[in-house]
């Protein structure tokens, strides 16, 4: 009986890695005849190994230095090709063969409903909903000055939450960064449904958070899907799983109490926010073209899980690089003074006005490379890129960090310095179009011009009525960034300084 048994596991295992196999010895030997992009030794179901396991941002980087700006290998039993050059990604992203999402279930099981991870029809159909919701509240009209004054009542009660612990108190800011990113979200997906001290915000932004904490396991478990069930790897996918329904949940209950108050309520003349926006269209949605309550909800919570997220990191990146350059954040006070002054609070409207502050931005964008790869892309045929044959269902993946960091393009790479985006009179030189911070091509983040306005009111405000530094004697942590789905900034404490308003 146990022979049996035994037998019956390695019959079954075997025809599990048959397939793996099979595509593995397939693709080694269309390598070795030059079909397919260079790259490193990768083992059966293994992978290529990398020196820096921990650091593979720095691997892929020095991949290309070696192979060139397109490397394929092996990630575990997934064939991958890595793009490392701006211009080979922008080609690579705006072909519709490139458009595909991995066959992963682990992401696509709980992200079904969304954007990121869906693929196809119904990526089609998502994504134009969510863009034209968000467009509206970062263009013009009602939506937009509704959007901007919330905006700027975030920034005031960020401002005010940033000195209630007094001058001479440091503090780690990262929370109150993540509330303030959460609050402009929540008014983007249902208005005001929820606000600051509501328990249901502290939910959602528990749930993100322990989901962005299971990532770097789930990262192995796309390469290897077999370890699934497997001690430990089967507990953190509950957790993951456990992370995403209680987003879920609480989301689904704020998309309700939004289509209530709009029930009880008159209609604006165009819709003010996501959830309004959607359940228009579900009332001109016809049987084949329906858009279900659970499609919303998904494509909501998708909307709270990766903007939140980015908007807190890239708040994070940018408040340490100040504190760390104490002149060009001087430099950043003087251009809100000038523009500003300290009669009114910024807005939205500010945003073209604000060169330097763009500027900062973007630099920061860069410096910290806070995305240092894309989200992966699935290649849904056959193709010939760059006069190299990628197969179906290879997964691409765009090096970001290998471009933000080139001594060949940016001269001094590991230099903060927002000047290189302006030109001598102060304006914007348009090198702006080469940071991929949002993607590009058909895959580009929707909501890139939301986020844009928010980290700009944000950031402005901030610095119109607070400075930034370290303790005394400190000079500030080192430069360590630490690994997820982004990079994040080191553990930190800072002093909030209130400015003295100029007579």
């Amino acid at each position: 009986m146990l022979i049996t048994i035994l037998l019956l596991l390695l019959t079954t295992f075997l025809a599990v890695l048959r397939r793996p196999l099979w595509v593995y010895i397939q693709r080694m030997l269309e390598r070795q005849q030059g079909r397919l992009p260079p790259g490193p030794f990768s083992w059966p179901l293994i992978g290529a190994r990398g020196n820096k396991l921990v650091t593979p941002w720095e691997t892929m980087t020095e991949w290309a230095q070696h192979y060139g700006p397109i490397v394929s290998f092996f990630q575990g039993s997934v064939f991958t090709v890595v793009l490392s050059d701006i211009e080979v990604i922008k080609a690579a992203f705006k072909l519709p063969a490139f458009e595909g999402r991995p066959l992963n279930h682990f992401f696509k099981e709980p992200l079904g409903q969304g954007i990121a991870f869906t693929e196809g029809a119904r990526w089609r159909k998502h994504r134009k909903l969510v863009v034209s919701a968000l467009r509206g509240l970062a263009i013009s009209g009602n939506p937009q000055m509704l959007f901007d004054d919330h905006l700027k009542q975030v920034a005031w009660n960020l401002v005010e939450r940033l000195k209630s612990d007094g001058p001479g108190t440091a503090i780690d800011p990262k929370s109150l960064l993540n509330v303030a990113a959460g609050n402009v979200i929540s008014f983007v997906v249902a208005k005001d449904v929820l606000t600051q001290t509501d328990p249901r915000l502290r939910k959602i932004l528990t749930s993100v958070s322990d989901i962005f904490s299971a990532i770097p396991s789930s990262d192995i478990l796309s390469i290897l899907p077999w370890l699934k069930g497997v001690p430990p790897f089967n507990a953190q996918t509950n957790s993951f799983a456990d992370a995403f329904n209680r987003l879920f949940g609480v989301v689904g209950d704020v998309v309700a109490d939004r289509r209530h108050t709009l029930s009880a309520t008159t209609q604006d003349a165009e819709p003010v926010d996501f959830a309004d926006a959607m359940f228009r269209r579900q009332r001109l949605s016809d049987s084949d073209d329906e858009l279900k309550d659970e499609e919303i909800i998904g494509m909501a919570s998708e909307i709270f899980f990766a903007a939140t997220e980015d908007i807190t990191l890239s708040l994070r990146w940018m408040v340490l690089l100040l504190t760390m350059h104490p002149d060009v954040q001087a430099k950043l006070q003087n251009e809100i003074d000038a523009v500003i002054g300290h009669l009114r609070a910024p807005s939205v409207s500010d945003r073209a006005s604000l060169n330097y502050l763009e500027a900062v931005r973007l630099e920061s964008m860069r410096y910290s490379c806070e995305t240092p790869f894309s989200l992966p892309h699935r290649v849904t045929e056959d193709t010939t890129f760059m006069s190299y044959h990628i197969p179906k269902d290879t997964t691409v993946v765009a090096n970001f960090y290998a471009h933000n960091t080139s001594e060949a393009f940016w001269g001094d790479p590991n230099v903060f310095r927002p000047e290189r985006f302006l030109d001598g009179a102060g304006k914007l030189n348009g090198l702006s179009s080469q940071l991929l911070g949002f993607s590009t091509g058909r895959r580009s983040c929707a909501g890139e011009n939301v986020a844009k306005l928010t980290l700009m009111v944000l950031l402005a405000t901030a610095m119109q009525n607070v400075a930034f530094s370290f303790p005394d004697g400190e000079a500030g942590p080192p430069l360590v960034r630490t690994n997820g789905t982004a990079l994040h900034p080191p553990v930190h404490k800072i002093l909030v300084i209130p400015r003295t308003i100029p007579a």
